[in-house]
């Protein structure tokens, strides 16, 4: 597994999703990864489950710089905890993640806002799940999210702090959307 020192991100890949860096390394069980992008008002909460749990965290806080000047709280802290703890850290975020029917109703009622940033996007999503030409990508999507074995809020984008990945896993694929705007990130071909 490599280890991405900018982002504190780890990646299977030779370079890191986030911000391209191919400068890699080898992940260490006590390099802190970074987890979530979690509520700065429920901190202490989670601060507290961490503890009980023999699970160490940092907790860095993140948001609008202008509530600084005020003098008041930022909005979000961005969670890390040691890579050899991150399974484990984040078996206790399920705890406390959107319930999956939710997230479906949600994808689903906001069907016509669903798109690929490009048409290219739309034309391989269909080459590689075996679509003809005259198929409807978004409307055989559509059938993948409601018939879909599992959807989980994988957390949040770092580059659009507004949305958070929606993964919906099928038998056969894999597909990522955006909260925020409902964008089709990627669709993903199952072994």
């Amino acid at each position: 597994m490599n280890f991405c020192e900018k982002c504190r991100l780890f990646t299977e890949k030779n370079f890191c999703s986030n911000c391209g860096n191919e400068n890699l390394r080898e992940i260490k069980d006590d390099d802190f990864c970074f987890l979530t992008a979690w509520d700065s008002n429920f901190q202490t909460m989670l601060e507290e489950i961490f503890k009980q749990e023999d699970i160490p965290c940092a907790m860095i806080p993140v948001g609008n710089g202008v509530r600084t000047m005020f003098g008041l709280r930022l909005e979000k802290v961005n969670v890390y905890v040691p890579y050899k703890f991150y399974d484990r850290a984040s078996d206790v975020l399920d705890l406390f993640g959107d319930d999956e029917e939710s997230l479906r109703e949600d994808l689903l009622q906001n069907f016509r806002l669903w798109h690929f940033a490009k048409e290219s996007s739309a034309k391989k999503a269909k080459k590689n799940m075996g679509l003809s030409e005259s198929d409807d990508i978004l409307e055989v999507l559509k059938d993948r999210v409601i018939h879909a074995e599992k959807i989980t809020d994988k957390g949040e984008i770092t580059a659009a702090p507004e949305g958070r990945y929606l993964l919906v896993e099928t038998s056969n694929e894999n597909v990522m959307f955006n909260s925020a705007t409902y964008e089709i990130i990627s669709v993903g071909i199952k072994d």
